[in-house]
Formats: structure tokens, sequence, C-alpha cells
């Protein structure tokens, strides 16, 4: 058998030492548990094997709380990049409706959408955009 005392730091209030001592008395099984609110400290009587582990327990709970440090790296996305290296993707598109039908005629519709794109030099034979940037 052993009995220690057990200063809690920080000035909790009288519930929490309270609720502290409950948890004491019921993880660790003390039949001898006082509490002297007052000047917050808490006095255990029990087995040896029990009061080492309550004493590591309490040390943990005074422990300080951890610090995080977050090193963080912001990037900006240069959205004029694309088009002084020369790549404009175009913002309008015409499209129409093939009525529906899957017999093959809007491919023929798409391929005179791209033969009338070529023949008004919105698009050279390379694929490559003629309109300015």
């Amino acid at each position: 058998m052993g009995l220690r005392s057990f200063y809690i730091s920080g000035g909790p209030a009288a519930t929490e030492l309270n609720d502290l001592m409950n948890a004491l008395r019921t993880l660790f099984e003390f039949k001898f548990v006082s509490l002297n609110a007052a000047s917050s400290v808490i006095t255990l009587r029990g087995q040896q094997p029990a009061l080492e582990a309550a004493s590591e327990f309490l040390g943990q709970l005074n422990s300080p709380r951890p610090e995080v440090l977050l090193d963080m790296k912001v990037f900006q996305v240069s959205h004029t990049y694309a088009r002084s290296i020369g790549l404009h993707v175009p913002d309008v598109f015409n499209l129409s409706h093939s009525g529906g039908r899957a017999d093959g005629t809007w491919r023929q519709s798409i391929q005179s959408l791209i033969n009338q794109l070529v023949s008004s030099g919105g698009i050279n034979q390379a694929g490559n955009s003629t309109s300015p940037l």
C-alpha cells in the first residue's frame, strides 16, 4: 500500500477537480481518494502499481498542449502563360443537332463544320487557330 498527493496545476475549477477525482477512483480502483479543492491537491491511497499508473496518467494531463506548425507554400498559376507560348483554347463552339439519327449523318455534319472553318481561315490545315490572341 502507498499514499501519494498530487498537485494539479493550472487552477482548474472545483467541478473539474471532482471529475478528475472520480475518474481516478473508477479507472484505478482506489478505495481512498481525497480532494482539497482550495489547494488543488488530490491524495490517493492504494496499491503501489496503481499509484505509479496514476502518477503517469496525471503526468500526461499536466503536460503542455501540443503545438502544430504548418509550413505551407502557395503557388499562383498564371492564366496568361498558355497564351504567351501560343496555345489558345477556343471558348466559343458552334454545335448543331443531327436530329437523333445514328446513321452517320452526324459525322458528315461535323466534317462540313470543320471544312467551313478551314475555308473561312478560322483554322489552318495543321489545326492551329489563326484568330488573334
